[in-house]
């Protein structure tokens, strides 16, 4: 897998901005992955969407960190569990790291 370099690192308070923070960190497969995610949890009813948009705040917020951090960042990899098992029939390239 590709490692993300140190310079893409970002401020964690950029991370609320959740699709726009993956293309940012350079992870830009995951970030239309979310995207697609997102509508299809909002064309289904609000509730799943509002849980996939709030997992996917969370996992932006903490690869923001961990990029700050000085750790290494996978481009498919994520760092929220819950978003990661709900994302890993649409992005087949997924990785958990949390």
């Amino acid at each position: 897998m590709a490692q993300i370099p140190q310079e893409k690192a970002m401020n964690p308070i950029l991370a609320i901005l959740c699709w726009i923070s993956y293309f940012l960190m350079g992870q830009k497969d995951k970030g239309i992955k979310q995207f697609i995610l997102s509508i299809i949890g909002y064309c289904c009813c609000y509730l799943p969407g509002l849980v996939v948009t709030l997992s996917q705040l969370i996992d932006a917020w903490k690869c923001a960190n961990a990029m700050k951090a000085g750790e290494p960042l996978d481009e498919h990899e994520y760092k929220f569990e819950l978003l990661y098992k709900m994302s890993k029939w649409l992005h087949k390239d997924a990785i958990f790291n949390g």
